[in-house]
This record gives structure tokens, C-alpha cells and sequence, in this order.
């Protein structure tokens, strides 16, 4: 496959040949270009001997002279990186000097993982909210600078997960995704929702990927974990970075003390988990509930 390299025009490290051929400006950032090789080819002045293609090559015309659309550039750059590796495979295919996988999607498949599924729909939504039981749902504008951001990370967190979870976006600029958009009362943007059987509530976690992956983790795991000692209790407690909670007692649904650490757990579970350490039956000792912070870190 293409080896790819990465130029900042702010630091003005890119090639002048280059610079000349494509047009780069520190104006027009970001953009992605795809240079192919020079050797064996004849330049012509300073420009690089080799084709040079720009992704998204939507122009506009100004003056009698092509220019691409900046606003048009942001917006394909911020969709997703499967369309991106797909177009440098696709621009791979046409150099003779480039070994491309005749396995190219399933090459991407298995590389990339779970990716973001773009929702055009409201048919295509309620089918998708079917299908995960668990995850997200991003409702987004291409115009908006926050979102443009988030994206990468949002698609991190997706391929991250490995199919843990779905991940979902809508667009909320176009006519379909505008009323689904409306419909769910967004009113900036992106806005996050988590959606856990169908049912949708406001993401409340950080915008970096590992916040957003341990947020999910801690929304949809067990409720309380039950061990049959203390040392498991303090190995569940120190594989945390968080403290947590252990409730020595029983877990009977008409014991008062345990149902109100179950609801406080439940209040609780972004931050503190819960370790029940069941009591031996017949004991008839009240139950007891402590804070641990862990002592063992990564």
C-alpha cells in the first residue's frame, strides 16, 4: 500500500515542488493530498514530476480560474476515515509502481473495525436503535467547527469499541436528518445521546476517546458485582481507577439497607462501583457498606 506522510503547511515543511504543483497554502488547511512518485518522470520547472491529487476535487470557479471549495474540503475531511482510506486506495489502484490488496474492503474491515453509520432516515434509525442494544447517536452540522473535531474521535471510539456498541450520526444540515434533528429538540451542536434499548438519554461524558469508552463501560456493565471473598473484592476494587463501593450484607429485594445502596449505586455508577460481598446464610448481623479507593494502579 502507499506510504503516507503527513506536511504542516503552519510550519511550512512541505516540499516546494509540491507546493507548486497542488497549490498548498496555509489558507486552504486542512487538506489532504495524494502525491505519487517522481521517479523516472520529467519535470517541468519546479513543479513535482509526479501526479498530485487533492481529496474532495469539487472546484468552484472564481475569475476564469478553478479553485476548490474550502467549506466542501472541511466537510468531506470530517465524515469519516473509511471514506478517506478508501479514495487513497482507489487513487493506489491507478499507479502501476503501487502493490494494492486485492482485498481492499475486507482488508478495511478487518483494520478499521466497527465504523460510525451515518442515519439518513427515521426508518433507518428506529431499525438501528433495534439492532444495538447499547451506544450513541451524534447529531452534527458539517459547518460546525465543534463537530468537525469530535469527529475523529467519535470514529476512534467506534472502531475502539470493536462492535461493543453502535455508533451513530445524523446530519442534521439535510432535509431528513433536519427533522429527525428537530423531532428530538437539538438545539446545538454535536449534540450526544446514549440510547440503551431503544430509549434515548443525554450522554453526559468527557469528548476524548477513552472518556467516551469508559463512560459506555461503566453505563452498561453489571449493576453491582457479587464476589465470595475479600481478596476478590479488593482485586475488583484496585482493577478500577475509580473507588468503589463494598457492601458486606445480603442482597435480599426487602432488605431497607441493601435496596438503598442499590439506588445510590445506581446514582452513582459513572463514578463509584458497587462490590457485594453476600453474607453467610442465616447471618443475622445488619449489613455494612464502605468506600475504597484502589491501592494497586496501572
Amino acid at each position: 500500500p502507499p506510504v503516507v506522510a503527513a506536511f504542516d503547511v503552519r510550519k511550512n515543511d512541505v516540499p516546494l515542488s509540491v507546493y507548486a504543483t497542488a497549490s498548498v497554502s496555509g489558507l486552504n488547511a486542512p487538506s489532504l493530498h495524494l502525491v505519487a512518485s517522481d521517479e523516472g518522470k520529467k519535470a517541468v520547472g519546479i513543479a513535482w514530476a509526479g501526479e498530485v491529487v487533492e481529496y474532495g476535487a469539487a472546484k468552484a470557479t472564481k475569475g476564469g480560474i478553478d479553485q476548490f471549495d474550502p467549506n466542501r474540503r472541511k466537510q468531506l475531511l470530517s465524515r469519516g476515515l473509511r471514506d478517506v482510506s478508501s479514495w487513497v486506495l482507489a487513487q493506489a489502484r491507478k499507479s502501476p509502481d503501487l502493490k494494492v490488496p486485492a482485498t481492499d474492503p475486507e482488508l478495511l474491515d478487518e483494520e478499521m473495525g466497527k465504523q460510525v453509520i451515518d442515519v439518513t432516515t427515521p426508518e433507518q434509525l428506529k431499525e438501528l436503535l433495534s439492532r444495538y442494544e447499547t451506544g450513541l447517536l451524534e447529531f452534527f452540522s458539517p459547518s460546525c467547527g465543534a463537530c468537525m473535531t469530535f469527529a475523529p474521535v467519535y470514529e476512534s471510539a467506534a472502531r475502539k469499541s470493536k462492535n461493543a456498541h453502535g455508533f451513530l450520526r445524523i446530519d442534521c444540515s439535510t432535509s431528513a436528518g433536519g427533522a429527525i434533528c428537530s423531532e428530538h429538540k437539538v438545539e446545538a451542536y454535536p449534540t450526544i445521546f446514549f440510547f440503551r434499548n431503544g430509549s434515548l438519554q443525554k450522554y453526559t461524558g468527557g469528548s476524548q476517546r477513552d472518556q467516551i469508552l469508559d463512560w459506555l463501560s461503566a453505563e452498561t456493565e453489571p449493576l453491582f458485582l457479587e464476589v465470595a471473598t475479600d481478596e476478590e473484592a479488593m482485586t475488583e476494587v484496585n482493577a478500577r481507577k475509580q473507588p468503589s463501593m463494598i457492601w458486606h450484607g445480603t442482597v435480599e429485594s426487602g432488605d431497607p439497607g441493601f435496596a438503598a445502596v442499590l439506588a445510590a449505586a445506581k446514582d452513582w455508577m459513572q463514578s463509584v462501583k458497587l462490590v457485594v460481598l453476600r453474607s453467610a446464610p442465616g447471618a443475622t448481623q445488619a449489613g455494612s457498606l464502605e468506600l475504597v479507593w484502589p491501592t494497586a494502579r496501572a
